[in-house]
């Protein structure tokens, strides 16, 4: 006899701690509520058949850890009772609860049991957000990069001020921020293998979207089996089942689908009607497939992705360019090379004329400037991914898994002018290794071995013997950047290890977890410092007088008013280390009231160049402690549908290695392994450095820019708290209500502490104490400083050096916010989710590599201001729904709409004066506000208005607002020598525009055999 139950859970399980794979738990009681010891499950894979077993303890408490993800369907039977089946859908990084009711039966009975439908977390404090595989493969992604689910989480924070985010290829690479911890604090990872990039503090390698079963964000007091970071993504990747399944694609844009872009547009139109700037060619296929197969039915499985995008576009860029005709000259004009200038003439000649021959002739767009070209450019991105996947169910005690991927990206992008853009050459791969061991019914282990290597190759196009140019131009297109970066060439080739063991065993009321996660990198990294030279060909004299030149008049008369060079080593091989252990108990204290009780510590080893080119002058870190606490309670009066939850984390984020490769604090440019050393102003533009020649041993320092690293550097603490309501509307619809807090503590700062003193008694005997009535007379009297002439380097305290900027623990940041998530399952081809985040994020500084410097004479608190990520409020919602049009046609039937749809207030952002007001060396001084209304506007995002060349946003806080700033004449301007800034604006009180994004689509699937609908 068969019928079906609709039990009421009763909640009797202690939660499991978190895993990457998911967790089964129970408490199997008879009809009058008492538990039953020695109870058989048998659990299989409804995919996979794969098989697993456990058996009750004494208070009727059962686990079955690290299962695959998916279905499953449980049994439940005992001498003297009928045998009950549920099912159970095993998620992520989860466990789920699935409780049994045993009745006496003196034949067999089989009961089949609905499974647990809640959508409401009752069992955890945590904060979780997932997307299973209908959702990712319904989002419109037009870019297919992973990182871009992160944007519908609740609690992310995006940020218009940082460039380049979401590209694995570039250091500013996977931006991924979520209650105020920063982009650089979260932790990545691949089938429970890391997949965190350690010199850059981001996620190494993108994943294949069609290969991801299941996605989720730990972003708040989540279990102590994770650490690293406020903020964890991980990664489930799709395996082989019982039956062939897969599907294949192709994503295809070109300029005929595309609309124009809208500073093209701005270029306005010829006199035919005909754009000025017409649509670029653009031709961009995004082809692969996915398969899974059986090898060994119930045993052996293999998935396989692959996935190349071949780009082929033609972006349309403007540029400055030199007014026509112009050419090198020899003589005693304005803008002529002066032989009593240029003693080595030929050489300052033939190089500047080298430089000249680089830039294009004619231009072609007056609308934004005179000598302005607009033109379109042909740049290749081809990529590429492989990925494969090995699940084998040795027994129902053992099961293995293995993983390689393999990725490949090249970059070369168009240029105008010859020299500017630098090329790529990248690759990463991913070995994952799991081995799961069932001990017993209440013990099983886990082992996980992780590979990841990564490869960076950048070069300059036109050769890595291009110098570094920048030439300052009078129109919106201001700089020119020839030579590309500094920091280029880079070949980066680092190597990642991970060993990790987790042991879960369940006792009475108790579920424990416990585990051991060691991981060593091995980074060989050849990163240039300016070894080409920078040359900054700036503005010099008081504009509208005979002594004022243009950065491109300076060029042309041969005069370089700033020069910088590296020297030294550009070579080095860190080794990288740290162990981390953990603890979890949830403790099922009450029927329904969870208590999750961690530890966590965490052993970080100092960086070790193995031949000592760079001398990492701090300790290692062993204040890791990290615990870990949460609640889940679940009132008896709401009958299961409230949830009320909350927990608190402390959590470390780690120091990335290209903390110590900025320019200007490069670790290895340190005497005497090498410098950075600035030149005064001259007319020896082939050879700025006058002949210098460095020597470890003999030179003689003055002037350099150096770094130091506070001796008691540690990693920044995250602390993070939240409390959090849940409510089922209906079956399918959840509600939560939360406040969301984080504080950060010890995060990187850094310091100017040389900064130039007045009055003081300078390093040639002077003492400096007035200043010059003519703030533009480029020849004070001694004693005497101007703008023009600071001296600043002779008021400096170390006379040795510059700028010395200080590594330290120096900031902090708050985050507070309300956040309210509703969300449906899918049912009846409907599935959707809203989340809606009110917070304040505040710091003393967003981003170490973004740059907020203090001082000596200031603390953090001087930056205090909102977050560069901050953002007021913002809205996601994002739904796929299966038109019912048709639904009985292969042909005419299938069709899913779906969308994505973001609005968020605007990132803030700093007004700064442009110049030195209180002549410290610092260049961040903020001015006075002069016109009140204008506090706290919010501006356009960055346009430009063509009839002016300027951005709008310039018009809309106007310079006539503020007090001083660049245009206020120099006789005119504030000069306060030891100033404090006081009154001035604080930082971040303007606002960008906001974001209003859009992203819709609608897609079919081909009708197919039955069971083959994805082939």
């Amino acid at each position: 006899m068969t019928s079906r139950w609709a039990l009421v859970l009763l909640l009797n399980v202690p939660l499991g701690a978190q895993t990457v794979t998911g967790q089964l738990e129970g408490h199997i009681v008879d009809t009058s509520g008492a538990p039953i010891a020695g109870v058989k499950l048998t659990a299989r894979n409804a995919d996979s058949g794969t098989l697993r077993e456990s058996v009750s303890n004494q208070s009727g408490y059962y686990l079955l850890s690290f299962l695959s993800l998916g279905n499953w369907q449980v049994t439940a039977e005992a001498a003297g009772f009928g045998s009950v089946q549920r099912s159970a859908q095993i998620e992520l990084s989860s466990t789920r609860v699935a409780d049994f009711k045993l009745a006496p039966a003196t034949v067999s009975t089989t009961l089949t049991v609905e499974s647990d439908a809640s959508l409401i977390e009752m069992t955890r404090g945590e904060q979780k957000s997932s997307l299973d595989e209908k959702t990712i493969e319904d989002r419109p992604l037009s870019s297919r990069n992973f990182l871009s689910l992160v944007e519908m989480m609740p609690g992310f924070q995006s940020s218009g001020s940082y460039s380049g985010v979401n590209n694995p290829t570039l250091s500013s690479g996977s931006y991924v921020s979520f209650n105020g911890t920063g982009s650089r604090s979260a932790s990545f990872q691949i089938d429970g293998v890391n997949n965190d990039d350690s010199s850059e503090g981001m996620s190494r390698q993108n994943v294949n979207i069609s290969a991801i079963k299941e996605f989720v964000v730990l972003s708040n007091a989540f279990s102590a089996e994770f650490g690293r970071g406020g903020t964890a993504v991980l990664i489930q990747t799709k395996s082989g089942t019982n039956r062939i399944h897969g599907d294949t694609y192709n994503f295809f844009q070109n300029q005929v689908i595309n609309s124009n872009g809208f500073f093209n547009n701005s270029a306005g139109s010829r006199p035919d009607g005909s754009p000025v700037v017409p649509r670029a060619p653009y031709r961009r296929n995004q082809f692969g497939y996915t398969v899974g197969a059986p090898i060994l039915k119930n045993k052996l499985f293999l998935f396989h992705s692959f996935e190349r995008t071949e780009l082929k576009a033609h972006s349309t860029q403007t540029r400055w360019l030199f007014p026509a005709g112009t050419r090198i000259q020899v003589g005693d004009c304005r803008l002529c090379l002066n032989p009593d200038d240029h003693p080595n003439l030929a050489a300052d000649k033939a190089f500047l004329e080298s430089l000249l021959a680089r830039f294009p002739k004619v231009a072609n767009n007056p609308n934004f400037c005179a000598t302005c070209l607009t033109q379109q450019v042909a740049s290749s991105f081809p990529d590429q991914d492989y990925a494969g996947k090995l699940d084998y169910a040795a027994s129902p005690r053992h099961f293995y898994a293995l993983r390689y991927q393999y990725s490949r990206q090249r970059r070369k992008p168009g240029q105008l002018i010859d020299g500017e853009a630098a090329v790529q050459n990248n690759r990463q791969q991913n070995v994952g290794f799991t081995a799961t061991q069932i001990f017993s019914p209440s013990t099983s282990g886990e082992f996980r071995f992780g590979l990841g290597l990564r490869t960076t190759l950048v070069d300059i196009s036109s050769g890595n013997d291009t110098p570094i140019v920048r030439i300052t131009n009078p129109t919106a297109f201001t700089t020119t950047t020839l030579g590309s970066a500094g920091a280029f060439p880079i070949n980066r080739f680092q190597t990642d290890y991970q060993f990790n063991y987790n042991l879960s065993h369940i006792r009475g009321k108790h579920s424990l977890r416990t585990g051991i996660d060691y991981r060593r990198a091995k980074l060989d990294d050849l990163a240039d410092n300016n070894s080409r030279g920078l040359y900054n060909f700036t503005v010099t004299g008081i504009r509208g007088q005979a002594s004022f030149y243009d950065g491109w008049e300076n060029f042309l008369r041969g005069y370089i008013p700033s020069y910088q060079k590296g020297y030294g080593n550009f070579f080095t091989q860190n080794r990288m280390s740290e162990a981390n252990l953990y603890f979890q108990d949830d403790w099922k204290l009450r029927p329904n009231l969870t208590i999750n009780l961690g530890y966590r510590y965490e052993y970080v080893r100092k960086p070790n160049e193995i031949n000592n080119r760079v001398n990492y002058n701090y300790d290692d870190f062993k204040n890791g402690h990290e615990p870990r606490f949460g609640f889940a309670w679940t009132p008896a009066f709401d009958r299961g549908r409230l949830s009320v939850r909350g927990g608190f984390g402390i959590f470390h984020t780690r120091i990335f290695q290209s903390i110590f490769s900025q320019s200007g604090a490069s670790l290895r440019s340190l005497p005497p392994q090498g410098i950075l050393r600035s030149f005064d102003p001259t007319f020896n533009v082939a050879d700025p450095s006058g002949g210098y020649v460095y020597s470890p041993t003999t030179f003689n320092p003055t002037g350099l820019s150096i770094a130091r690293i506070a001796p008691n550097l540690g990693m920044p603490n995250i602390q993070q708290f939240n409390f959090t309501l849940d409510r089922t509307v209906s079956k399918d619809i959840v509600v939560s209500v939360g406040y969301n807090r984080t504080r950060g503590i010890g995060l990187i700062q850094n310091a100017n502490l040389n900064r130039a003193r007045f009055p003081f008694l300078g390093s040639d005997g002077i003492m400096y104490d007035k200043i010059d009535p003519d703030l533009g007379n480029a020849r004070p009297a001694p004693g005497f400083i101007s703008l023009a002439q600071p001296w600043t380097n002779r008021r400096r305290p170390d006379p040795q050096y510059s700028t010395i900027t200080y590594i330290h623990n120096g900031s902090w940041s708050y985050y507070n916010a309300l956040r309210v998530t509703a969300r449906q399952r899918y049912k009846k081809g409907l599935h959707w989710m809203i989340n809606y985040a009110w917070s304040k994020s505040i710091d003393t500084g967003s981003d170490y590599t973004a740059g907020v410097t203090i001082t000596e004479f200031d603390s953090a608190k001087s930056q205090r201001g909102l977050s560069d990520f901050h953002q007021a409020h913002r809205v996601n919602f994002n739904y796929g729904y299966t038109l019912p049009f048709f639904k009985k046609s292969k042909l005419l039937g299938g069709w899913t709409l779906s969308g994505n749809h973001t609005y968020a207030t605007g990132n803030p952002f700093t007004v700064t004066a442009g110049y030195d007001v209180n002549a410290d060396g610092v260049a961040n001084d903020r001015p006075i506000l002069l016109n009140q209304a204008l506090y706290g506007a919010s501006v356009d995002n960055g346009r430009t208005n063509p009839a002016t060349g300027q951005p709008y946003s310039i018009e809309q806080l106007p310079l006539s607002g503020f007090f001083p700033t660049v245009a206020t004449p120099i006789g005119q301007r504030v000069f306060d020598p030891g100033g404090s800034g006081k009154d001035s604006l604080g930082r971040n009180t303007f606002f960008g525009q906001g974001m209003a994004n859009w992203d819709a689509g609608i897609y079919k699937k081909p009708g197919l055999r039955p069971h083959h609908e994805h082939l």
